[in-house]
């Protein structure tokens, strides 16, 4: 029976095929085995359900983000999810440059009270062009270089308050928790709260304000997320039990 390719299957053949490999070179390539990098010294501790979990809860905190800033910034605007990848502290603090634009929240679990840090780090240029909209502008005015100013804290400050309850909105279809908005930091050297070699999960979100692309990074340490996760887990069982038990009494 021939095999059915798929339209990316298709693409990549004629791809190829215009690069001037012949058809026995492409189904060699095809036939040789992938293998995935995997280092063993630092085990994955996010398994694969759980990111499927997170990236649900953060493709509905890319919905109500658009929502909030077309209503902040009287605009269309768009936010898409677009990587959630597990990996150290370092690898991600190490990728940012000294001036940054940071929101630090505290993740709390409603019943509990247990505080744990979420960090947002938006793009310089999505930051100004926020900034500008919001002081009367078009929203153009965002290719600057230079240290923020007391008034532009404070209306990053503002914006970054009315996502704290987005974080929230976000979690309250899966678990009750609440996210207060701490601080906002300028200078990602001054964060010391995760240490370097703690797992995090970096969950990157595209934000699209006319011809503007930029991306907002949220980083959650596993310590955080094993708590959540442990709690969700608790909740689903108890509630497979409660179901199984209805079922039960209506067989009987």
């Amino acid at each position: 029976m021939a095999e059915v390719l798929t339209q990316k299957q298709i693409d990549e053949l004629l791809g190829n095929l215009q690069s001037g490999k012949n058809i026995n070179e492409i189904q060699q390539e095809s036939q040789e085995k992938k293998y995935k990098e995997y280092d063993f010294r630092t085990p994955k501790r996010i398994t694969r359900d759980q990111l499927k979990l997170l990236d649900s809860i953060f493709e509905n905190f890319a919905r109500l983000l658009a929502l909030q800033l077309s209503s902040l910034l009287r605009l269309t605007c768009e936010a898409e999810l677009v990587t959630l990848e597990e990996q150290q502290y370092y690898e991600f603090s190490n990728a940012l440059n000294d001036s940054v634009l940071m929101g630090i929240y505290n993740l709390e679990r409603k019943t509990h009270g247990n505080e744990k840090q979420i960090i947002l780090e938006m793009a310089r240029p999505l930051s100004f062009s926020m900034i500008d909209r919001l002081l009367g502008g078009n929203g153009e005015g965002y290719n600057i270089e230079k240290d923020y100013t007391d008034i532009e804290l404070s209306i990053m400050k503002y914006l970054l308050q009315k996502v704290a309850s987005i974080f929230t909105s976000a979690w309250s279809n899966y678990i009750d928790v609440t996210a207060d908005y701490e601080m906002i930091e300028t200078n990602s050297r001054l964060v010391q709260s995760i240490a370097p070699d703690e797992t995090i999960v970096i969950i990157v979100i595209e934000v699209s304000i006319r011809s503007l692309r930029e991306k907002i990074n949220i980083c959650i340490p596993a310590t955080s997320l094993n708590v959540i996760f442990k709690s969700f887990e608790n909740k689903f069982s108890r509630v497979s039990k409660k179901g199984d038990t209805d079922i039960e009494q209506q067989r009987k």
